[in-house]
């Protein structure tokens, strides 16, 4: 379970002096033999410019704050980080990120000097999680030229999306994403996609093999649908209403549309179903990398296992490598429920959505539990069924986006 720094100090005596090192400034005597930071989030504006019906993180600034990262603060996060173990990848996010332009290129440039002077041994990968309503010909222009990505929420036709996804006046935003897509595409910028998928788009006729189509149109280097996790409202959260069963089966329907799609010859990029059927390392003790090799930096500067636990006292560090010495907030082996799960080893749930439902102490939400093994079961049944039409089209899953 995860602890306080303190006692990271006791467990992880090298990470401890390592980061003691740094703030004295003195690299050389980082932690040794470190493994890579796979990611590194910088919430360079917890200001928003939307009022999304499921947002976990407020209605006025993300997780309780409007703050805007100083240059200073996220230099300090990249550097120290650098001088410990390479970054394998660097993601703005917010809020909404575009709100503090100036410390995303103070940042990025930050990033290519260290790896010209030989600290990086590579450059890190580059992303951007925005809504893309402020997306712009220089942004996307940046963006093209620093091979950096973007991650954005589209919740299907606009009659839906703009139902969910407002600014704070009430209008809706479908429009806009649509034209920033737009500017992405002209640039040849990479983009992902994510449906928030709620029980709001199942009551009004919007299934998830529709979400599935809509989003693939779009052309994406990769899409995922999620569940919103609003606990205690129905009319958003799917797992709290009496039509669960029959959003899951729609998943399921869903699964295998994409398989058909394959089937055919065509790439549709599917984030759960490239992300199973392409599995080449099973993580039977972890639910997901919070705290182990990835770490978010607030605003202000302190560190969290995940963005998701921004705000929440108990998970603070002030700095990266505490973060990263004090542990997981859980594992797969607290859990006896864990122990003769099937879906145990390829089982990912996110521990920041495990929070929203167990605030006291992250742990398996039985519906999460329920929504892995139902998809993970019912992808190697259709997969099963569709193995000789895949064969013979010679169509492997499209690999997925690093």
């Amino acid at each position: 379970m995860w602890t306080s720094s303190a006692a990271c100090s006791k467990r992880h005596p090298t990470t401890a002096t390592g980061d003691a090192a740094l703030a004295a400034g003195s690299p050389d005597q980082a932690i040794e033999a470190p493994r890579p930071l796979g990611r590194l989030t910088l919430c360079v504006s917890q200001q928003c410019n939307l009022a999304c019906a499921y947002c976990y993180g407020a209605t006025d600034g993300y997780m309780g704050t409007r703050q805007r990262m100083p240059a200073h603060t996220a230099l300090k996060a990249v550097r120290t980080c650098a001088a410990a173990r390479h970054i394998r990848h660097v993601q703005f996010f917010g809020g909404e990120p575009l709100l503090n332009r100036q410390c995303i290129y103070v940042t990025v440039h930050e990033l290519e000097s260290m790896h010209r002077q030989g600290i990086l041994p590579s450059m890190p990968s580059l992303s951007m999680a925005t809504n893309l309503t402020l997306m712009d010909e220089d942004m996307a222009r940046f963006m093209a030229e620093k091979n950096m990505r973007a991650a954005t929420s589209l919740d299907g036709p606009q009659v839906i999306h703009d139902r969910l996804r407002t600014d704070r006046a009430g209008n809706g935003s479908h429009a806009r994403v649509m034209h920033g897509l737009d500017l992405l595409r002209k640039h040849g910028v990479p983009f992902t996609l994510e449906c928030t998928y709620t029980t709001r788009h199942f009551r009004n006729g919007h299934d998830i093999p529709d979400m599935c189509d809509y989003l693939h149109a779009q052309r994406p280097h990769r899409f995922d649908i999620v569940l919103a996790a609003v606990p205690g409202n129905a009319s958003l959260d799917p797992s709290q209403g009496p039509l669960w069963h029959d959003i899951l089966r729609s998943h399921t329907e869903s699964l295998e549309h994409v398989l058909d799609v394959w089937a055919q010859g065509e790439t549709m990029r599917h984030g759960l179903a490239m992300d199973v059927l392409r599995s080449e390392r099973p993580e039977p003790e972890t639910f997901c990398t919070a705290g182990s090799s990835n770490v978010a930096v607030a605003a202000d500067g302190g560190c969290y296992p995940c963005h998701m636990m921004i705000g929440m006292e108990r998970f603070r560090s002030e700095s990266p490598l505490q973060t990263l010495g004090a542990g997981q907030p859980c594992r797969k082996p607290d859990f006896a429920a864990c122990a003769g799960c099937h879906a145990r080893d390829l089982c990912v749930i996110c521990v920041g959505k495990m929070l929203m439902y167990a605030p006291e102490a992250p742990r398996p939400h039985s519906h999460l539990c329920e929504f892995t093994q139902h998809s993970l079961a019912a992808l190697v049944r259709a997969f099963d069924a569709r193995m000789p039409a895949l064969c013979d089209n010679k169509k492997a899953p499209p690999a997925p986006v690093q």
